[in-house]
């Protein structure tokens, strides 16, 4: 049994509310402010997910692309199995044209497009975990993270103005997007 870290389930909490606070724009307030004042929810998300694979790695869990593949296809069929139960009840018969739609495109509801980053992200970690243990074998780590930093900040904006994965709503649409740049930072920060 592992060991529950205390501030990260605390962040998680901050963040499942910020989602809702931030979802319910429009329906339970209209205030620009409230939602700006969420809108970092997706940020920490991803910011927690770096710390929890860098911190599974630092416990001994294997971080290859074959395992990372693994909970990609696992995560795909509970996906599907989702996008199934989601178009029979709304639209009260089954389509085989729109389901396949629906599922290669994660557009039956809107809170389907952050699948597509996050299988991104998954097969990105295994090489940031390499690159993070590389680094941190280094005598002048900080230097290296700061370029990695600011590398990665070069390939998100390449990445939001010069990729397409799919039409879907939010950081999902683009190759890695402005998202890349927390998981990294947030493994690096852990050595400290």
């Amino acid at each position: 049994m592992t060991r529950r870290i205390t501030w990260i389930d605390c962040a998680k909490c901050i963040a499942v509310i910020a989602v809702a606070v931030d979802h319910c724009s429009g329906v339970l307030y209209t205030s620009r402010l409230i939602s700006y004042a969420s809108y970092f929810s997706v940020s920490l998300f991803i910011l927690l997910s770096g710390i929890s694979i860098w911190l599974s790695y630092e416990n001994g869990k294997n971080i290859t692309f074959r395992t990372q593949f693994q909970k990609v296809i696992k995560l795909f069929g509970q996906y599907a199995i989702a996008t199934f139960i989601v178009l029979c009840i709304g639209t009260r018969k089954f389509d085989l044209a729109v389901y396949l739609e629906c599922l290669l495109g994660f557009n039956i509801q809107g809170p389907y497009y952050y699948l597509v980053f996050f299988i991104q992200l998954l097969m990105v970690a295994p090489i940031l975990v390499c690159w993070c243990r590389f680094v941190n074998d280094k005598k002048y780590k900080w230097f290296i993270q700061m370029g990695t930093f600011g590398s990665l900040g070069w390939f998100a904006y390449i990445s939001i103005n010069y990729t397409h994965i799919l039409d879907v709503y939010g950081g999902g649409k683009f190759m890695g997007g402005g998202y890349l740049c927390n998981p990294l930072l947030s493994w690096n920060s852990t050595d400290s």
